[in-house]
């Protein structure tokens, strides 16, 4: 989840997945990214529906590796990371299993995993091109992003925050920090590059609060 050092090249960007914010990482996650948990058991499910225990599995952007330790619990024994933040790496679940890149190893991937991730990278068509040219043949890519929010449910989601006890002024900052850092595309621009990049059987199959989940498969 730590890519956004990909786009953060520029001097005097505000957020970065420093020291400061891996320590705080998982806490975070929890009251930012609505479904934390519920998505990352169903990239479980879906891999336990339709793969084996040997199946190559690759996440993208892996922070504190807590997806990698679900999956190692589950049996998966080929998993791998890659992290661009190598303060997400210290100390990280699986950390041996963690790539220190920017890049999409070369592989053939059964599975694909990059919840929370594409959107802090600018080129993103160029980055899902890589990520199918990865996957083997039916290989399965699950994706979940923070996608364009209507006023309306941009309010929601700062309520949600803020019943997991974030404050409004910290809701703020944060906000103004990730400017220019974390950008967001809407649902159809997903459907669509997706599409165009001969992904097949493209499926939303969770959403909540404008961020959504899409499954698909390598055609």
């Amino acid at each position: 989840m730590a890519f956004v050092s990909l786009i953060n090249k520029a001097k005097n960007l505000s957020w970065s997945f420093n020291k400061d914010v891996a320590i705080r990482f998982q806490t975070e996650a929890l009251q930012h990214i609505p479904d934390y948990h519920r998505v990352i058991n169903l990239c479980i499910e879906v891999a336990n529906h339709f793969l084996s225990t040997q199946a190559r599995i690759l996440e993208v952007g892996s922070a504190r590796g807590y997806t990698l330790k679900l999956l190692s619990k589950a049996g998966y024994l080929n998993i791998t990371g890659v992290e661009s933040s190598p303060d997400m790496i210290k100390g990280c679940y699986h950390s041996d299993r963690v790539i220190l890149s920017e890049k999409i190893p070369v592989g053939n991937w059964e599975m694909i995993l990059m919840n929370w991730t594409l959107h802090f990278i600018h080129e993103k068509e160029d980055y899902l091109k890589s990520v199918y040219n990865a996957l083997s043949p039916d290989g399965i890519l699950i994706i979940t992003d923070k996608m364009n929010q209507s006023p309306e449910t941009e309010i929601l989601y700062n309520k949600f925050k803020i019943d997991n006890g974030v404050s409004l002024e910290v809701i703020e900052k944060k906000k103004k920090s990730l400017q220019g850092v974390l950008t967001t595309r809407p649902i159809d621009w997903y459907l669509s590059v997706l599409s165009a990049l001969n992904f097949k059987e493209i499926s939303i199959i969770n959403a909540r609060l404008g961020f959504i989940t899409i499954m698909a498969k390598k055609g």
